[in-house]
């Protein structure tokens, strides 16, 4: 079995049963994960612990996925964070807003959490090659 790096997967996402499968999901494919259901509480739980990596949703109730992509990137401590946005918005124009605010990569819902966890070793994987290189 391979081997994950240390630490958590913060899984954002206002539908509180979707967040509740994909924490389970990426549990039972070897990740540790948490998920909240706001992008304030996103914030908060950021203020305590520090993720591996995040799977955000944009369209939140009280603050956008979006919001909190620029706050991230925007601060030293989590510019480089792996970010995978996941949103009920198509494809088409999901993934180039998603992109070009500063995503890793996006998915469209309903993502798998095979889909997910396959992208967040990809992404983790790369970051641990630019660190050693």
């Amino acid at each position: 079995m391979e081997t994950l790096p240390k630490g958590k997967v913060l899984v954002v996402d206002d539908d509180q049963d979707l967040t509740k499968l994909l924490v389970m999901m990426l549990g039972g494919v070897g990740f540790q994960a948490e998920g909240v259901y706001t992008g304030q509480a996103a914030l908060e739980w950021l203020k305590r612990e520090r993720p591996i990596a995040i799977i955000l949703d944009i369209m939140m109730p009280d603050i956008s996925g979006f919001t909190i992509l620029q706050q991230l990137r925007s601060d030293d401590s989590t510019a480089e964070l792996p970010i995978v946005m996941l949103s009920s918005k198509p494809e088409s124009t999901g993934r180039p807003a998603s992109l070009a605010a500063g995503a890793d990569a996006y998915f469209a819902k309903p993502a798998t959490a095979r889909q997910l966890a396959d992208e967040l070793k990809s992404l983790l994987a790369k970051r641990a090659t630019r660190k050693l290189g």
